[in-house]
Formats: C-alpha cells, structure tokens, sequence
C-alpha cells in the first residue's frame, strides 16, 4: 500500500500545501494473505485460494461485475487488463492486471 500526496512548487511563492491523500494498494504475484484466504494475479489469471463456502465477486474498476459464484479451495478467472476488486466474504481487495 501507497500513500500519494502532490504540491506544486511556484517560481516566486515556494511550495503550496499539500493536496488530499491518495492511497493505492497493489496486487503482485504474492497475493496478499488474510485468515488463511489468498488473492493473487498471475498473468491475465486472477486466483483465490482457500475461500471454500464464501461467495467471490470479481468487478472491473467501472462495476461491472466479471465473476459471482461461490468460492472453492482454488477459484481462478481469466481476465483483460486493469483493475479488478475481488470481494470474498467480507474481504476485498484490488488486482491490478498489467
């Protein structure tokens, strides 16, 4: 997870405050891990491992909603590139696929 702020540096007036925060959390091959519960991406393959009994949910960045089934030891669903949210149960978390 990252936390983004931006100024801007004026010529005469010196630096201005900062803007609001932005905070951008990224996926990668190692998955991130919770209660047992991994969300990776690998490839164009976006995998969840260990959500047996939960329901998974895949949405691109713009709502649409990719996947919506329920969870097995390993669920894996090939998608474009971009960002997804992936919600087990009551974790959620965003993939970016490059």
């Amino acid at each position: 997870t990252y936390t983004y702020v931006v100024t801007v540096v004026y010529k005469e007036k010196g630096e201005s405050a900062p803007s609001a925060e932005a905070v951008v959390s990224y996926v990668g091959v190692d998955g991130i891990e919770a209660a047992g519960l991994t969300v990776k991406a690998v490839g164009n393959d976006i995998i969840v491992l260990n959500a047996d009994g939960l329901g998974v949910t895949i949405a691109s960045a713009n709502g649409a909603v990719i996947y919506n089934g329920p969870g097995e030891e390993k669920t894996v669903v090939t998608v474009g590139s971009g960002v997804y949210i992936v919600t087990v149960g009551k974790t959620v978390r965003k993939v970016l696929i490059k």
